[in-house]
């Protein structure tokens, strides 16, 4: 993904909201077999949601897959949100939306959540 990309969602993320205080946060597998990492996990009122940012439409989510498994016990993690090119989504409990919804990114969780 071109640096460009990530600067920019980087920026509108830790600004988006003033009870953030511009931390952000990424993750990243402990195992020394796997080299899974999320882009970005963010904190979205109480909920811990992980993030990842793809510059086209294809990608595979496993990372994301690998966190939402390794989190399954926690209650403050139900969901996962890709942010690509693609329109808006779902796939199991990935919620997809396009790159220029990031902004709404609160508000459509907290909905994705309530389902």
């Amino acid at each position: 993904m071109p640096a460009c990309y990530l600067t920019a969602v980087c920026a509108l993320l830790a600004h988006s909201s003033p009870k953030r205080k511009g931390e952000l946060f990424y993750w990243h597998s402990e195992q020394k077999s796997s080299s899974a990492e999320v882009d970005f996990v963010l904190q979205i009122d109480e909920k811990i949601v992980p993030l990842e940012i793809k510059s086209g439409s294809k990608g595979s989510m496993q990372s994301m897959f690998s966190f939402l498994n390794e989190k399954r016990s926690s209650p403050h993690t139900k969901i996962g949100v890709r942010a690509s090119m693609e329109n808006f989504g779902e796939i199991n409990n990935i919620l997809i939306i396009p790159l220029f919804a990031l902004s709404q990114l609160p508000r459509l969780t907290k909905t994705a959540w309530s389902l």
